[in-house]
Protein backbone atom coordinates (compact mmCIF):
# COMPACT_ATOMS: atom_id res chain seq x y z
CA UNK A 1 0.00 0.00 0.00
CA UNK A 2 2.79 2.48 -0.96
CA UNK A 3 0.74 3.96 -3.58
CA UNK A 4 -2.43 3.60 -6.20
CA UNK A 5 0.23 1.50 -7.80
CA UNK A 6 0.78 -1.30 -5.39
CA UNK A 7 -2.97 -1.53 -4.68
CA UNK A 8 -3.97 -1.79 -7.86
CA UNK A 9 -1.55 -4.23 -8.33
CA UNK A 10 -3.02 -6.63 -5.44
CA UNK A 11 -6.80 -6.12 -6.32
CA UNK A 12 -6.06 -7.43 -10.25
CA UNK A 13 -3.56 -10.55 -8.48
CA UNK A 14 -5.75 -14.12 -8.57
CA UNK A 15 -3.48 -14.54 -5.47
CA UNK A 16 -5.63 -11.78 -3.23
CA UNK A 17 -8.92 -13.81 -4.27
CA UNK A 18 -7.54 -16.91 -3.36
CA UNK A 19 -7.40 -16.14 0.13
CA UNK A 20 -11.33 -15.86 0.13
CA UNK A 21 -11.99 -19.01 -1.77
CA UNK A 22 -13.84 -20.73 1.03
CA UNK A 23 -16.38 -17.37 0.51
CA UNK A 24 -18.90 -16.75 -2.15
CA UNK A 25 -18.21 -13.20 -2.79
CA UNK A 26 -15.97 -10.47 -0.69
CA UNK A 27 -16.59 -6.72 0.20
CA UNK A 28 -14.31 -4.55 -0.32
CA UNK A 29 -14.44 -1.39 1.45
CA UNK A 30 -11.90 1.57 0.76
CA UNK A 31 -11.79 4.60 4.31
CA UNK A 32 -13.56 6.62 1.68
CA UNK A 33 -16.57 4.50 1.54
CA UNK A 34 -19.51 3.77 4.12
CA UNK A 35 -22.07 1.16 5.00
CA UNK A 36 -25.38 2.15 6.23
CA UNK A 37 -27.85 -1.19 6.13
CA UNK A 38 -27.43 -4.61 6.37
CA UNK A 39 -26.02 -6.44 2.94
CA UNK A 40 -27.12 -9.62 4.07
CA UNK A 41 -30.40 -8.53 2.96
CA UNK A 42 -28.99 -8.22 -0.56
CA UNK A 43 -29.96 -11.06 -3.17
CA UNK A 44 -26.80 -10.77 -4.62
CA UNK A 45 -26.25 -14.63 -5.47
CA UNK A 46 -26.03 -14.79 -9.19
CA UNK A 47 -24.24 -11.23 -9.39
CA UNK A 48 -20.63 -11.37 -10.27
CA UNK A 49 -19.56 -7.60 -9.56
CA UNK A 50 -21.74 -4.86 -7.66
CA UNK A 51 -20.55 -1.14 -6.98
CA UNK A 52 -21.75 2.22 -7.62
CA UNK A 53 -22.04 2.49 -11.29
CA UNK A 54 -21.55 5.76 -14.02
CA UNK A 55 -20.67 6.37 -17.16
CA UNK A 56 -17.89 4.11 -19.12
CA UNK A 57 -16.51 4.17 -22.74
CA UNK A 58 -15.31 0.81 -23.82
CA UNK A 59 -11.32 1.20 -23.97
CA UNK A 60 -9.18 -1.59 -25.69
CA UNK A 61 -8.07 -4.26 -23.49
CA UNK A 62 -4.14 -2.99 -24.96
CA UNK A 63 -4.46 0.03 -24.06
CA UNK A 64 -4.84 -0.81 -20.34
CA UNK A 65 -1.25 -1.52 -20.53
CA UNK A 66 -0.28 1.95 -21.22
CA UNK A 67 0.75 4.74 -19.73
CA UNK A 68 -2.02 7.39 -19.79
CA UNK A 69 -4.97 9.25 -17.97
CA UNK A 70 -8.15 6.77 -17.30
CA UNK A 71 -10.95 8.54 -15.69
CA UNK A 72 -14.84 7.57 -16.29
CA UNK A 73 -15.44 10.94 -16.58
CA UNK A 74 -15.23 13.40 -20.15
CA UNK A 75 -11.47 14.37 -19.85
CA UNK A 76 -12.38 18.07 -20.09
CA UNK A 77 -13.61 17.69 -16.70
CA UNK A 78 -10.80 15.71 -14.89
CA UNK A 79 -8.37 18.93 -14.12
CA UNK A 80 -11.03 20.56 -12.32
CA UNK A 81 -12.45 17.03 -10.55
CA UNK A 82 -8.74 16.90 -9.14
CA UNK A 83 -7.87 19.75 -8.32
CA UNK A 84 -11.18 19.92 -5.63
CA UNK A 85 -10.40 16.50 -4.66
CA UNK A 86 -6.89 17.47 -3.55
CA UNK A 87 -8.33 21.07 -1.78
CA UNK A 88 -11.54 19.15 -0.32
CA UNK A 89 -9.92 20.05 3.37
CA UNK A 90 -9.39 23.34 3.19
CA UNK A 91 -12.89 24.03 0.71
CA UNK A 92 -15.11 21.84 3.21
CA UNK A 93 -17.01 24.64 5.24
CA UNK A 94 -20.57 25.14 5.19
CA UNK A 95 -22.39 28.85 5.02
CA UNK A 96 -26.20 29.50 5.13
CA UNK A 97 -27.87 31.54 2.77
CA UNK A 98 -31.88 32.05 3.80
CA UNK A 99 -32.52 28.37 5.21
CA UNK A 100 -29.85 26.46 3.03
CA UNK A 101 -27.08 24.92 4.14
CA UNK A 102 -24.36 25.43 1.73
CA UNK A 103 -20.51 24.40 1.32
CA UNK A 104 -18.29 24.78 -1.77
CA UNK A 105 -18.29 21.34 -2.47
CA UNK A 106 -21.90 20.87 -3.24
CA UNK A 107 -21.94 23.98 -4.92
CA UNK A 108 -19.34 22.38 -7.31
CA UNK A 109 -21.07 19.28 -8.13
CA UNK A 110 -24.26 20.86 -8.72
CA UNK A 111 -22.35 23.54 -11.48
CA UNK A 112 -20.20 19.92 -12.90
CA UNK A 113 -23.91 18.36 -13.10
CA UNK A 114 -25.54 21.23 -15.44
CA UNK A 115 -22.16 22.08 -17.23
CA UNK A 116 -22.02 18.69 -18.04
CA UNK A 117 -25.84 18.66 -19.24
CA UNK A 118 -25.07 22.03 -21.20
CA UNK A 119 -22.19 21.45 -22.83
CA UNK A 120 -22.30 17.36 -23.78
CA UNK A 121 -25.53 17.18 -23.49
CA UNK A 122 -27.15 14.13 -21.77
CA UNK A 123 -26.03 11.01 -22.74
CA UNK A 124 -27.84 7.32 -21.75
CA UNK A 125 -25.85 4.89 -19.65
CA UNK A 126 -25.26 2.20 -22.61
CA UNK A 127 -22.45 1.48 -20.92
CA UNK A 128 -21.26 0.89 -17.17
CA UNK A 129 -18.12 1.59 -14.70
CA UNK A 130 -18.51 -0.26 -11.62
CA UNK A 131 -16.70 1.94 -9.16
CA UNK A 132 -14.58 -0.44 -6.54
CA UNK A 133 -14.20 1.65 -3.66
CA UNK A 134 -16.90 0.28 -2.35
CA UNK A 135 -18.21 -3.39 -4.37
CA UNK A 136 -18.84 -6.72 -4.04
CA UNK A 137 -17.00 -9.52 -5.63
CA UNK A 138 -17.77 -12.73 -6.05
CA UNK A 139 -14.47 -14.53 -5.64
CA UNK A 140 -14.55 -17.68 -8.28
CA UNK A 141 -15.08 -15.43 -11.00
CA UNK A 142 -12.65 -13.08 -10.19
CA UNK A 143 -10.12 -15.84 -10.28
CA UNK A 144 -11.43 -17.28 -13.51
CA UNK A 145 -10.99 -13.74 -14.88
CA UNK A 146 -7.64 -13.33 -13.86
CA UNK A 147 -5.93 -16.54 -14.90
CA UNK A 148 -7.33 -15.64 -18.32
CA UNK A 149 -5.81 -12.14 -18.36
CA UNK A 150 -2.14 -12.01 -19.51
CA UNK A 151 0.75 -10.14 -17.58
CA UNK A 152 -1.70 -8.53 -15.35
CA UNK A 153 1.42 -6.89 -13.06
CA UNK A 154 1.95 -4.84 -16.25
CA UNK A 155 -1.09 -3.21 -16.27
CA UNK A 156 -1.33 0.44 -15.53
CA UNK A 157 -4.93 1.31 -15.55
CA UNK A 158 -7.25 1.17 -12.09
CA UNK A 159 -8.43 -2.16 -11.56
CA UNK A 160 -12.04 -1.30 -11.45
CA UNK A 161 -11.37 0.47 -14.47
CA UNK A 162 -10.13 -3.23 -15.70
CA UNK A 163 -12.83 -5.36 -14.21
CA UNK A 164 -15.36 -2.56 -15.65
CA UNK A 165 -14.23 -3.68 -18.91
CA UNK A 166 -15.00 -7.22 -18.51
CA UNK A 167 -18.45 -5.82 -17.41
CA UNK A 168 -19.50 -4.27 -20.45
CA UNK A 169 -18.20 -7.50 -22.61
CA UNK A 170 -20.19 -9.85 -20.64
CA UNK A 171 -17.88 -11.99 -18.83
CA UNK A 172 -18.89 -10.17 -15.52
CA UNK A 173 -22.82 -9.71 -14.38
CA UNK A 174 -24.21 -7.05 -12.96
CA UNK A 175 -27.21 -5.26 -12.57
CA UNK A 176 -28.76 -2.63 -14.52
CA UNK A 177 -27.53 0.84 -14.07
CA UNK A 178 -30.49 1.90 -12.25
CA UNK A 179 -30.65 -0.98 -10.07
CA UNK A 180 -26.82 -0.40 -9.02
CA UNK A 181 -27.89 2.75 -7.92
CA UNK A 182 -30.21 1.56 -5.35
CA UNK A 183 -27.36 -0.54 -3.43
CA UNK A 184 -24.17 1.70 -3.55
CA UNK A 185 -23.90 5.21 -4.69
CA UNK A 186 -21.19 8.80 -4.43
CA UNK A 187 -24.27 10.99 -3.76
CA UNK A 188 -27.37 11.55 -1.47
CA UNK A 189 -30.07 9.16 -2.59
CA UNK A 190 -32.75 7.40 -0.95
CA UNK A 191 -32.58 3.55 0.47
CA UNK A 192 -28.87 3.09 -0.83
CA UNK A 193 -26.81 0.24 1.17
CA UNK A 194 -23.88 2.34 1.33
CA UNK A 195 -21.90 5.26 -0.01
CA UNK A 196 -18.88 6.14 -1.45
CA UNK A 197 -16.81 9.35 -1.93
CA UNK A 198 -18.93 10.96 -0.04
CA UNK A 199 -15.78 13.16 1.68
CA UNK A 200 -15.81 14.55 -1.92
CA UNK A 201 -19.52 14.92 -3.39
CA UNK A 202 -21.28 15.50 -0.68
CA UNK A 203 -19.61 16.05 2.96
CA UNK A 204 -22.43 17.26 4.63
CA UNK A 205 -24.66 14.51 4.01
CA UNK A 206 -21.51 12.33 5.28
CA UNK A 207 -21.17 14.79 8.47
CA UNK A 208 -24.83 13.96 9.03
CA UNK A 209 -24.74 10.01 8.54
CA UNK A 210 -21.64 10.49 11.04
CA UNK A 211 -23.79 12.44 13.85
CA UNK A 212 -26.82 10.09 13.41
CA UNK A 213 -24.83 6.94 14.17
CA UNK A 214 -23.20 8.67 16.99
CA UNK A 215 -26.31 9.62 18.28
CA UNK A 216 -27.78 6.85 17.81
CA UNK A 217 -30.27 7.43 15.31
CA UNK A 218 -31.83 6.14 12.64
CA UNK A 219 -30.17 7.06 9.30
CA UNK A 220 -32.70 9.26 7.02
CA UNK A 221 -31.80 9.68 3.48
CA UNK A 222 -34.93 11.82 2.82
CA UNK A 223 -33.44 14.86 4.93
Amino acid sequence: FKNIKGYNQLLLSEHFYRKFIKFSHLILQQPDSIIIKNLTNLKIKNYDYIGSPCKYDLPTFESFYEDKDFAYENNKLNLFSKFVKKTKRIINFEFRILNFNLNLINIYNYMKKYFKYLVFKKKDYNSIGLNGGLSIRRVKKFIEILKKTPNTKKIKAPEDHVYSYFVNIGKLKTLSYNKLNKIFSEKKTNNVYGYHGLDVYDYSFLKKIHEDHLNNKKINNEN
